[in-house]
């Protein structure tokens, strides 16, 4: 057993490049699995906990319908459930003058669940940043609230209501009931539950539900809110580990492979004299144990030594998640013994199918890199084409090619990974781009009101004529004004907008009528592209429309073709002059519109910016953005993702590179024999290293091009109908240009082997 230990020792000795192109890759891979594991790991837990942490320190909320207060016996029901441990109560207001109110009962579960410190009771009241800078209130000021006066004693700050620009105010339950005319103060709508440590959250949330149906029982860890974003997030991380674990895999089995290649004949030659493929077997187990073993101590010391500063120095770059990374000791230790056991396990595997020749067989292997045949026509073309060199290098390959087709699978599903990876996310950002630039159709910034109840005209005017003080251009368009029943060409017309046309059409590409001027203003229409293939209508055609807010029927002919089609309806893009409508608050109460009304905006952000806080403060059901902000804030989150896949593809193109070096080497040297030959024939130094270079080169460049191909069409497949229209896919040549550039610059380590086989 000894001797066959030594043995192993030697061909690991006698193949130091190979011994330690092994080594990296089983290093590698142990370091890498164990990092990224423990990367998604704690990324995992502490958004987790950052997740709970926003829902507060209990399991189970209970609430009915509506708001709906519980009666005595449902209370003291959810109270003695089974598995219950503390049920805190409150009541909530969800618009009590335009705020969301809430009455606690003062505890430290209602604490953790709305987030404020200060006791609140009688008058004495926490309301969010939010109410505090739209009110202009400080701590100890006062605020009135349905002609009660309160004490602010503390202001929220990072809240949910504020980050959804929504007004909050937190008191005592008594003291809303109170405000409220209600007769009792303690009558709860809703229940924060605790529950025991051994009871399964779920049934006690089936148990309740059961109990009465119109409860609205939910689990904060399987909230499904909760679960979405665990699932997005645990997928992220999932494929970049699964990335890792896959391509470390065949990078190992592509030296394993390069092992045989260069032993077979050597375990040949033993079997020949006596050996048993027992004992074969038990030399290659030797090399692989040895190898391994090495090769995951150090990986697993490495991460002991590195993952502390390391991974916490990537989370700070890339902002992945709050907190620190844990090292799992246990997981480290059990990830390295996982990496050992299936290197071997495939090692052995691989190395006893390929023992399924017989030692005769071995040495009936001949080259046929220069050997004429009946088929050696078939390349003459190229040779025209590529010249002799060329020609020469892509014949010597070819026989070899199939043989090193995993380290090319290697390098192809490496690019294909980097091209989507980085593509999807340019295509996201151009979609997301895309979205936006649509909505706002160029303009600086956008805004929107959509209200429950009917928009008046001159309202409407004077929000316009506010924004056009403190902006270059405002152009404003109100709908939509409902006429059920109105026929045109056959087609219903759900109805249309109105707005100021010469602004209009001043800012919308489409088709415009020759002579449109001569059109008197009131007479004009506009329609979009989707109205117009929905009706039949052409530019120039006269439309009558039939319209209680025309003032009856009217003519109108259609100037302009427009191409807006992303938010109007193919039944109401018709667009007339503001003139036209004839407004009573009767007429809108009976056809119950409008309801929208949008603006697009031009000039200096920061005085767009100030103007847009004022807006929100008084219009309520309003939403108002600015192009740059959207885009900055996209941009910003799209870096950070960016960021992750390119440290992961920079390793993984160094591990690659590492192994794809290796094979190339025994490429090259296995085709000894062919260069002496092209020596002897007169072949220069000079002219035998341009084919080997061929070689190479060519030996890169086809695992390039098939991972351009696969990624070309996995963002294809998962792109194409998920984006904007307006979205083109294109090819994306900076890492692909990257990878070529590294592994060209790699190759020049060849260098002194070509000059050696050349010479």
């Amino acid at each position: 057993m000894l001797r066959i230990f030594r043995m192993g020792m030697v061909f690991l000795k006698n193949s130091k490049m190979l011994t330690f192109s092994a080594f990296l890759s089983i290093f590698f891979a142990c370091f890498l699995s164990i990092s990224m594991f423990q990367l998604s790991t704690s990324a995992e837990i502490s958004y987790i906990n950052n997740i709970l942490e926003e829902y507060g320190d209990y399991q189970i909320g209970i609430s009915k319908e509506g708001g709906e207060a519980f009666t005595l016996e449902e209370a003291e029901f959810i109270k003695k459930s089974e598995g219950v441990t503390r049920a805190s109560t409150g009541y909530y207001e969800a618009d009590l003058e335009g705020i969301y109110v809430v009455g606690v009962e003062d505890d430290e579960v209602n604490q953790s669940r709305y987030k404020y410190t200060y006791p609140v009771k009688e008058k004495d009241i926490v309301i969010n940043s939010y109410l505090s800078e739209k009110c202009k209130k400080k701590t100890g000021e006062r605020i009135s609230l349905l002609g009660q006066e309160y004490t602010v004693k503390e202001i929220l700050t990072g809240d949910p209501f504020t980050q959804n620009k929504m007004f909050m105010i937190i008191m005592d339950m008594a003291e809303l009931h109170g405000l409220l005319g209600n007769a009792d103060t303690e009558q709860p709508n809703y229940f924060l539950l605790q529950c025991a440590d051994n009871v399964n959250a779920d049934t006690i949330v089936e148990r309740l539900e059961n109990y009465n149906e119109n409860f609205q029982v939910y689990s904060v860890e399987t909230e499904e809110t909760v679960q979405k974003l665990l699932i997005i997030f645990k997928g992220m991380l999932m494929v970049l580990f699964v990335i890792v674990v896959v391509i470390s895999g065949m990078f190992i089995l592509s030296i394993f492979h390069e092992y045989m290649r260069k032993y077979r004949k050597d375990m040949a030659v033993i079997r020949t004299v006596g050996g048993k493929r027992k004992q074969i077997s038990l030399i290659f187990l030797s090399m692989s144990l040895t190898i391994s073993f090495f090769g995951c101590t150090v990986g697993a010391v490495a991460c002991v030594l590195f993952d502390d500063v390391l991974l916490n120095k990537i989370n700070q770059k890339i902002n992945l998640f709050s907190g620190s990374v844990i090292i799992n000791w246990p997981v480290l230790i059990q990830m390295a013994v996982t990496v050992f056991v299936l290197f071997n396990v495939f090692v052995m595997v691989f190395f006893w199918i390929g023992q399924n020749v017989l030692p005769i067989q071995v040495f009936q292997e001949t080259s046929t890199g220069l050997r004429r045949n009946k088929k050696g026509n078939r390349f003459l073309g190229m040779r025209k084409l590529v010249g002799t060199e060329g020609y020469l290098g892509i014949k010597l390959l070819i026989p070899k090619f199939w043989q090193n087709a995993m380290i090319i699978f290697i390098i192809a599903l490496i690019t294909a990974l980097s091209y989507t990876g980085q593509g999807s996310i340019k295509i996201l950002n151009e979609n997301n781009f895309s979205y936006y630039r649509d909505l706002m159709h160029g303009f600086d910034a956008y805004g929107e009101i959509q209200s429950e109840k009917t928009l008046e005209p001159d309202r409407i005017m004077k929000i316009t004529e506010q924004i056009q003080e403190f902006s270059t251009q405002c152009y404003t368009l109100l709908g939509t004004f409902w006429e059920n029943g109105r026929m045109v060409s056959g087609k219903n017309l759900d109805g249309f907008y109105v707005t100021d046309l010469t602004d209009c059409m001043s800012q919308f590409k489409g088709m415009r009528m020759e002579n449109w001027e001569v059109v008197p203003k009131e007479q004009r229409m506009i329609m979009t592209e989707k109205t117009a293939e929905y009706t039949g209508y052409q530019l120039g055609d006269t439309v009558t429309l039939d319209a209680d807010w025309l003032g009856g029927k009217k003519k109108f002919t259609i100037v302009e073709i427009v191409e807006w089609n992303n938010w109007i309806g193919e039944g109401e893009g018709i667009i007339l002059d503001h003139k036209n409508l004839i407004y009573t608050e009767a007429k809108a109460e009976r056809m119950e519109s409008p309801y929208s009304a949008y603006f697009f905006v031009n000039g200096e952000k920061k005085e767009i910016e100030e103007l847009f806080v004022q807006l929100e403060e008084k219009e309520k059901d309003s939403k108002w953005l600015i192009f740059e902000d959207i885009i900055e804030e996209a941009n910003d989150m799209s870096m950070q993702r960016l960021t992750m896949i390119k440290m992961v593809m920079i390793v993984l193109i160094l591990v690659a590179g590492i192994g794809w070096l290796n094979s190339a080497k025994g490429m090259l040297v296995a085709r000894k024999q062919e260069y002496q030959v092209l020596r002897m024939l007169g072949a220069t130094e000079a002219k035998v290293r341009r084919i080997s270079w061929v070689q190479v080169w060519s030996y890169m460049l086809s695992g390039i091009l098939i991972g351009v191909g696969m990624g070309i069409l996995i963002v294809y497949l998962l792109w194409r109908t998920n984006v904007n229209e307006n979205v083109s896919i294109s090819i994306y040549w900076e890492n692909i240009v990257g990878i070529a550039l590294f592994l060209f610059a790699l190759s020049l380590f060849l260098k002194p082997t070509i000059k050696k086989l050349a010479g």
